[in-house]
């Protein structure tokens, strides 16, 4: 995640590698107090999802994702041929988190996973 949505409604640089989102196999982590309001690593289990391809080639997936402590809906949205990515995440409980970033191998990431998860 390289710029998150503040509360003023501006993108900030996030400069923080402690807050990412992450999509392994059946799992999305969350993490960061910008992310998922907590300081946990939080393993979410994906319930289900959808996937749509728009006329110009855009991807939109949609996942509705449970954990100990969120369980939200997740907006995924990639324009055709790129790997940037405008993610919105609607918790059940908290306010919608909106974030922007370039979307790359778990392998090739920058991020800080904190010692196990919620």
């Amino acid at each position: 995640m390289e710029y998150y949505k503040t509360e003023a409604g501006s993108f900030e640089n996030n400069t923080d590698a402690a807050n990412f989102l992450s999509y392994e196999k059946e799992f999305i982590y969350l993490q960061g107090q910008i992310v998922a309001e907590n300081s946990y690593r939080n393993k979410l289990t994906v319930e289900d999802y959808s996937k749509s391809v728009d006329k110009k080639g855009n991807v939109q997936t949609i996942l509705q994702v449970r954990g100990l402590l969120i369980i939200a809906r997740i907006e995924i949205f990639l324009k055709k041929g790129g790997n940037y990515a405008d993610v919105i995440i609607t918790p059940t409980k908290g306010s919608e988190k909106r974030f922007r970033g370039e979307v790359v191998p778990t392998a090739e990431s920058k991020y800080f996973k904190r010692a196990g998860e919620m």
